[in-house]
């Protein structure tokens, strides 16, 4: 049904098929609930005549059924029956004694069921409503009136009851009744319904006649503006419309004519600013490549003398470890661990700077996962007890072997879990394994999880900028460049894959790392066995350091 409304009165109709479906649904329903009220109310009203002959027929009859019930003679009553089946709608009639024994059955079906239902004197009642008759019932007593003729057995001036009388009357005047009204009604309700709709199409056929031109004009102007006046005539309504669509021409057109004019000028200063932003894109890749060479070039001279200054620091360590000198030991640990860190922070600005000029490449490789899992276990435990933390792997042994760049893959873990360790105090770290769907490809997520300090929404939007940390003070506090999570979400994506971030200020943070089983990235360089031997410049890059107190690279 709604589906059929819809359809009917569609937007995309014309005025005129809405305003006639309107018309014609509005008037079909006011018919309809004319017609039923009407033939309600007048079944009411009929209902309550019939009931009322109802119990005025079986009050008579009781009255003439005293000899009878006296007696106990149905004979006596036959012909005061007959004479109230003579009554429209009276279809039988019952005459009981006081134990609901039948004496008289007079009519056309005989009903065996009794209703063991006693009314008050002098009055009937209806004992039974059924869809198709009623059923009245009035007592009958020994003495009803002061002129009855019948005096009770031992001069007893009180009535005495002998019996009763029911009268069944049928429903079919009633149904007939309302049918006919119904009927009659709506008749004569859908001739004037007709007669309106005429007028009122003949009324809203003139006023959508200046409506439809006005359409059609303002069709035709989807093609060309020029001359695309409408017809200021019509309904007052309409011709608003109309001389408000005239001026929205005129000005349309005058716009034109600026357009047309400014489009020259426009033309000529966007090629000058074409030529201004080619020229100053090129000064900023060449800044950007300077940049990237001067960080490289710093961060490679930087390293070699911090290499020396941590190898000469352990070596020193050692001598002081064998000589029970814990003082220098103590100082010495303090410069190695400095070192180390500088490092950490020079590795990450000279990875950001290849990344940024194009030279990262992918080595791929078939590594087992459980493997780079224990050797980032080995590196992260330590870094986990310096806060007090508890870190826990879960890692099944059937996740498998992946083919990627186990390098950075192990690098981008270390920087996440590190930072978990870095902000949680007293908690626990923990890192979960599981095999996923990427996309159509499998794939492996990996889940480090924190109960440390948390972050905002605005700071989980800027977190995988370079040199941006949560705010401020967590750079006063922990320490770092902001450069360890913007490197890892590169290569995760250098792979393939992607990082997302959730996290509840106060509460700690999850980081899940997805990466595809198998990197198939274009570019990408197949690893080979004089791959996996880095250079001396970078021996300390991929070969993660670690510290005694466990600080890592």
């Amino acid at each position: 049904m709604k589906n059929i409304l819809k359809n009917l009165i569609a937007p995309a109709g014309s005025f005129l098929h809405q305003l006639t479906v309107s018309f014609i649904i509005g008037i079909t329903t006011l018919i309809l609930v004319a017609s039923v009220v009407t033939s309600w109310l007048a079944s009411n009203r009929t209902e309550s005549d019939l009931i009322r002959q109802g119990h005025q027929i079986t009050e008579n009859l009781a009255r003439q059924s005293t000899l009878a019930l006296l007696y106990r003679e149905g004979e006596n009553a036959k012909d005061a029956a007959r004479g109230a089946l003579a009554f429209p709608d009276v279809q039988n009639v019952y005459i009981y004694d006081t134990a609901f024994q039948l004496i008289l059955h007079e009519g056309k079906n005989f009903e065996k069921q009794i209703i063991y239902f006693s009314p008050l004197m002098n009055s009937s009642a209806l004992i039974l409503d059924k869809k198709t008759h009623w059923r009245f019932r009035a007592p009958v007593y020994s003495q009803i009136d002061p002129d009855n003729e019948f005096v009770v057995k031992g001069g007893n001036a009180d009535p005495e009851l002998l019996g009763y009388v029911d009268v069944v009357l049928s429903k079919d005047t009633l149904v007939n009744t309302t049918t006919s009204i119904f009927v009659v009604n709506s008749i004569i309700f859908f001739s004037l319904a007709a007669v309106l709709l005429l007028v009122l199409r003949f009324m809203a056929k003139r006023i959508t006649q200046p409506l439809n031109k006005l359409s059609t004009t303002m069709y035709n102007a989807e093609s060309s503006v020029e001359n695309a006046y409408a017809d200021e005539d019509g309904p007052q309504e309409a011709k608003v419309i109309a001389h408000a669509f005239n001026q929205m021409i005129r000005a349309i057109n005058e716009r034109d004519r600026e357009l047309k004019n400014q489009n020259i000028t426009l033309e000529k200063r966007v090629k000058d600013r074409t030529m201004e932003l080619a020229e100053a894109r090129d000064r900023a890749i060449e800044a950007s490549k300077t940049k990237s060479r001067f960080l490289a070039n710093m961060s490679h001279e930087l390293r070699t003398p911090l290499n020396a200054i941590i190898g000469y620091s352990e070596l020193l360590m050692e001598d002081a470890i064998d000589k029970n000198n814990e003082s220098s030991y103590s100082d010495l640990n303090k410069v190695h661990n400095a070192g180390v860190h500088l490092l950490s922070l020079i590795n990450n600005i000279l990875d950001l700077s290849k990344i940024e000029a194009g030279k990262i490449d992918l080595y791929l490789e078939a590594f087992a996962v459980s493997t780079m899992i224990a050797d980032v276990q080995s590196v992260i435990e330590p870094l986990a007890r310096k806060n007090n933390n508890s870190f826990q792997i879960d890692c099944p042994e059937s996740i498998g072997s992946m083919c990627s760049d186990e390098t950075k893959i192990r690098q981008s873990l270390l920087n996440l879990i590190s930072n978990a360790c870095k902000f949680t105090k007293n908690g626990e770290v923990s890192l979960v394994v599981r095999p996923h769907k990427l996309g159509r490809h499998e794939g492996i997520s990996f889940r480090v999880s924190d109960q440390g300090i948390g972050m905002t929404e605005n700071q989980v939007n800027n977190l995988f900028r370079e040199f941006t940390q949560a705010d401020s003070s967590t750079t006063r506090e922990y320490g770092g460049t902001g450069l360890g999570l913007a490197i890892s979400k590169h290569f995760c994506e250098m792979m393939g894959g992607y990082i997302r971030v959730e996290s509840v200020k106060g509460e700690g943070s999850v980081f899940t790392m997805f990466l595809p089983r198998v990197a198939t990235i274009e570019g990408a360089t197949p690893a080979k066995e004089d791959d996996q031997k880095p250079d001396a410049d970078e021996k300390t890059e991929d070969k993660t350091p670690m510290s005694a107190s466990g600080e890592i690279q």
